[in-house]
């Protein structure tokens, strides 16, 4: 693909080249229930990870609505190379950091209500999109790539295309944050999760909402959609997954397990295995072949209810909250964290 020819701003980010400081460990503050995470004064930059850092609790009660940040330098490193690249240009903190499809950009969210564009191959932030006057939590590249999804603080998500400085639709509808957003594999819908407890499910040409996803008892984190594009999985703040049907709009089942937030959910390749990132510290692995199967006339059986819960493989990470999965193409699991000071 070729790099976006836009006629914005300049785009004053900026790329630094250096050695990896082996014998440097860094100590990031998970966050206590109930604080707010504190902004860094730190030059803000962005790179080839994700989330750095992420609290337990994102906000107090009735105190203003705060995303952690990625507290970190994050790196950028080449196949079995030594050197990393940072992307620096953001003046708040970065809370999303997410590839294009085919790795040849990167695209990041920050406080600063903005939106750059990285080029992997130039080293070079490319465009600065602007559009939100709030923070941006959440930003995800289409699977065709030309185009991306962003979330806000102002209750609003927003298709944008990589050449054009204006977003193309705002979806508005939910109560509050829009926390997360997904794309649906053929592009033509999006999810987004939200404080208000729902998820919905967006038209991209429209741009209207097409469904409402409601039984989460708390703010939603984390989307995930299946391959095959029919099903969607949706973590919240307490731990709950939720297994949905996008075609009724039902829930098939319910994944109860961990013990804190989810801040990341992933599908296989192939679409049988679903993976779960917690604060609790832990990767859970479902099947989610046969959760997604069960009779619904055993909904409401106690037998067949506790055979949805189990998991098929817990992972401790002993004292790092998972903030980012990825399945690769063969089907191995990627996680990121961060160290804590738990332990």
């Amino acid at each position: 693909m070729v790099a976006p020819n836009v006629d914005s701003e300049k785009a004053d980010g900026e790329a630094r080249e250096g050695e990896p400081e082996e014998n440097k460990k860094g100590s990031v503050d998970g966050g206590k229930q109930g604080t707010t995470p504190k902004k860094l004064k730190k030059d803000k930059v962005v790179g080839a990870t994700t989330k750095a850092h992420r609290p337990e609790s994102v906000a107090a009660s009735g105190a203003p609505h705060v995303k952690p940040e990625l507290a970190l330098p994050l790196k950028c490193w080449p196949a079995g190379g030594r050197c990393y690249t940072l992307f620096c240009g953001h003046a708040e903190p970065v809370h999303s950091a997410t590839f294009s499809p085919f790795g040849d950009f990167i695209l990041s969210s920050s406080s600063d209500s903005t939106i750059r564009l990285w080029s992997t191959k130039l080293n070079a932030n490319l465009v600065c999109y602007k559009g939100h006057n709030y923070p941006v939590w959440d930003v995800q590249f289409s699977p065709m790539s030309h185009y991306f999804a962003r979330a806000s603080h102002d209750r609003t998500a927003r298709i944008w295309s990589m050449d054009r400085i204006q977003p193309l639709r705002i979806m508005a509808g939910h109560l509050s944050d829009v926390d997360c957003v997904q794309w649906h594999a053929n592009c033509n819908y999006i999810a987004t999760g939200s404080s208000d407890k729902t998820v919905r499910l967006w038209d991209v040409q429209s741009g209207e909402c097409v469904r409402i996803f409601i039984g989460h008892r708390s703010m939603i984190l984390s989307l995930a959609m299946s391959p095959d594009g029919r099903y969607m999985a949706s973590g919240d703040e307490d731990g709950t997954i939720m297994m949905w049907d996008l075609a009724s709009g039902r829930c098939v089942s319910p994944l109860v397990g961990h013990g804190s937030c989810i801040w990341s959910l992933a599908f296989s390749c192939e679409g049988l295995l679903l993976a779960s990132g917690s604060a609790d510290c832990t990767v859970k692995i479902w099947d989610v072949a046969t959760s997604s199967k069960v009779p619904k006339a055993d909904e409401n059986s106690k037998s067949g209810s506790t055979s949805r819960l189990r998991s098929l493989k817990t992972l401790p990470t002993k004292s790092s909250p998972v903030y980012a999965l990825q399945f690769s193409r063969r089907n191995f699991l990627f996680a990121a964290g961060a160290l804590s000071k738990q332990s």
